[in-house]
């Protein structure tokens, strides 16, 4: 992007009104996976406020003439604003000068986008957002690695129990090699590829369904120290954008065309017989509700989970650790046995891996889920043994 100081050649300034800006929008919208999968609103130039009912209504049977039971609760309404984002660049007047509009045309899809980017920072991770609250503020957490379908279960039950919804989920690329590796309990892939989107070749991201849930694929995600995704319910981010996309087109004006945008190179267009194109247009979004989301990080976040055999004397037991069943496991088997037994089904790291034990009572330290477990003990409480989160 670039400065620019004053702004002339009229004749090529104007509006592109909606339906010649619209291959704009659609691009924009066909780069951002945010608007791929948040809801998109009607927006007028000053902002629109969405009603929000707070309160749950109940309802309850009663007899003929008694006392009915009452709802209480009330409309909010929270205020979405438009802001404009604008960007400029510039190229030989020979280039341009005979057909500007052509021009335009040429630069659609970069202008799209480093506009989806931008939005895409802003919702996600409040990169100079003007939009108020961003997905990235979520409390809630999970790591994706060892047991990425375990660990995607843990963050619906974070969702779940806090009364939210999973219903997409957005990855950067770089979870790829993951996701492709992991399977569910069943033994089948984590990531479906929609079937729709195998002839797409050129999409600017790749849609699936993981768990079942709306799933894309998108080099968007990912800033450096960034997570790699995002899950939870993208209904409750609302977006649109206002009316045509401004241009201005100069070949008189001076530019800042240094990377710093400090004033240290400035250049003229007309005595470098160059041309500059500022396009210009609003969007706005709200973002709910942080909480109506978990942030994905790659690494797995440690897990404390307790094997308790209630005293069994005898018998096995089976589980699943990352996903992969360990099978006959004895009563009083020692903790170095089934922290062996761990590393080797699943393959985690024998470093992150640890056990102790007490009176029949194992603690397991381990960066994935365990679960299923299956009850062969004798003796002492062995039919109440179970596994459970520390």
């Amino acid at each position: 992007m670039a400065n620019y100081a004053a702004t002339s050649d009229a004749m090529f300034a104007g509006e592109l009104e909606p339906e010649k800006a619209k291959d704009y929008f659609e691009e924009a919208e066909k780069n951002s996976i945010v608007q791929a999968v948040a809801q998109k609103i009607p927006m007028g130039p000053t902002g629109v406020s969405i009603p929000h009912w707070n309160g749950n209504v109940t309802a309850d049977w009663v007899d003929e003439g008694a006392q009915k039971p009452i709802t209480k609760g009330d409309f909010t309404k929270q205020s979405i604003t438009p802001a404009k984002i604008a960007t400029i660049f510039v190229a030989s007047a020979e280039v341009v000068r005979a057909n500007p509009h052509n021009y335009i045309e040429t630069m659609r899809k970069k202008v799209a986008e480093a506009i989806a980017l931008r939005f895409d920072e802003a919702v996600l991770f409040g990169t100079a957002t003007p939009f108020g609250n961003y997905v990235n503020e979520t409390t809630k957490e999970i790591g994706l690695d060892g047991d990425a379908y375990g660990n995607l279960n843990t963050g619906l039950k974070l969702l779940s129990q806090d009364g939210r919804k999973w219903r997409s989920v957005l990855f950067d690329e770089t979870a790829e090699p993951i996701l492709n590796d992991a399977r569910d309990d069943a033994g089948r892939p984590l990531f479906i590829d929609s079937p729709l989107e195998l002839t797409e070749t050129n999409a600017p991201f790749r849609r699936g369904r993981v768990i079942g849930r709306n799933t894309i694929l998108s080099d968007h995600l990912t800033n450096e120290g960034s997570p790699i995704g995002f899950m939870g319910d993208f209904n409750q981010v609302l977006w649109g954008q206002v009316g045509g996309l401004t241009y201005d087109v100069s070949d008189s004006a001076s530019l800042d065309i240094s990377s710093a945008q400090n004033g240290s190179q400035i250049v003229s267009l007309w005595q470098n017989n160059l041309v500059a194109v500022r396009v210009e247009t609003e969007f706005a979004a709200l973002v709910h509700d942080p909480e109506d989301f978990v942030r994905i990080t790659e690494d797995a976040l440690v897990q404390t989970w307790k094997i308790d055999t209630k005293g069994a004397t005898g018998g096995t037991f089976n589980f699943r650790a990352a996903g992969k069943k360990i099978s006959a496991v004895a009563y009083n088997v020692s903790d170095a046995n089934l922290r062996t037994a761990i590393v080797n089904a699943t393959g985690l790291d024998a470093g992150k891996v640890t056990v102790t034990s007490a009176t029949g009572v194992y603690t397991v330290v381990v960066p994935a889920s365990l679960g299923g477990f299956e009850n062969a003990l004798t003796g002492g409480t062995s039919a109440t043994a179970a596994i459970s989160r520390a």
